[in-house]
């Protein structure tokens, strides 16, 4: 969907992962669906080198389990076609930096969602949206009013489009 005519641009994509902290488990730092942070720690170093949802979409479609050559192709990857310095990231991932993202992307979750949430936590100019499909989730981000190719001759477009925004927040990646 990110693709889509005009959607990059009109819409600002805000994506977190779901790491609890040591603050909210009392043992240390747990994730979805893996013994550790990594891929989540790889993604937010990632995002501080350029990187998104190409990034991500890349990620996501790795098998099972997560490995650090995943990170590495999809950095070679790049976000819209454009590589992404995996020396960047790596030395993030092993360093104070990432260590700090991952610490401040724990807190952000734990504050924003304090009991157990179903995932992935999609909203849109923050209303949770229930339904996740992609033509759904248009049609939500259509009835901002944004302009967008992707909502010309939607039923859902505003009848005289305005120069709106719509941020469309995925919590736990």
């Amino acid at each position: 969907m990110y693709h889509e005519a005009g959607l990059a641009d009109a819409v600002t994509w805000s994506l977190s992962p779901g790491i609890r902290g040591p603050e909210h488990t009392h043992a240390g730092f747990k994730c979805v669906d893996e013994p550790n942070c990594d891929a989540e720690t790889y993604f937010l170093c990632a995002q501080a080198a350029g990187g998104s949802v190409d990034f991500l979409a890349c990620m996501d479609a790795a098998p099972e389990p997560f490995k650090a050559s995943i990170a590495e192709k999809c950095a070679a990857q790049g976000e819209n076609g454009k590589a992404l310095s995996w020396s960047n990231i790596t030395s993030c991932f092993t360093g104070s930096q990432g260590a700090t993202l991952k610490k401040n992307a724990a807190l952000y979750f734990d504050e924003l969602f304090p009991s157990p949430v179903g995932i992935p936590h999609i909203e849109i100019n923050g209303k949770q949206q229930m339904d996740r499909s992609a033509a759904s989730l248009l049609k939500a981000l259509c009835a901002t009013g944004i302009s967008a190719g992707a909502c010309k001759g939607s039923l859902t477009t505003a009848d005289s489009p305005t120069n709106a925004t719509a941020e469309l927040r995925i919590d736990v990646i």
